[in-house]
């Protein structure tokens, strides 16, 4: 479970605009996953292609998650990129000119 939560993590990082996801818990009742990112606590859909702002803190997401049914922060509703977001990469400087 452990090495699969790390590849759903990598999948969010990857397709969604967050960083450093983490898998907190999986809900039955939900459907839906809590991932904490550098952004914020998330409820992702089972099959990763939604995601939705619980709360920017800890104590927020909390707060919201223990209402039924959930509160989320905003009505935007994050859907998955059809390709991995492009990784940050460094423009070559020393690119010559002739």
């Amino acid at each position: 479970m452990v090495a699969a939560a790390r590849g759903w993590a990598r999948y969010i990082e990857n397709h969604f605009p967050v960083s450093n996801a983490r898998i907190l818990l999986e809900s039955n009742g939900l459907q839906s996953y809590l991932v904490e990112t550098n952004e914020g606590f998330f409820l992702f859909a089972e099959n990763l292609r939604q995601g939705q702002l619980v709360s920017q803190t800890a104590e927020g997401a909390l707060r919201n998650l223990q209402c039924s049914p959930p509160i989320f922060d905003g009505m935007e509703v994050l859907s998955a990129a059809e390709s991995p977001r492009p990784t940050n990469a460094v423009p070559d400087m020393d690119m010559r000119m002739d």
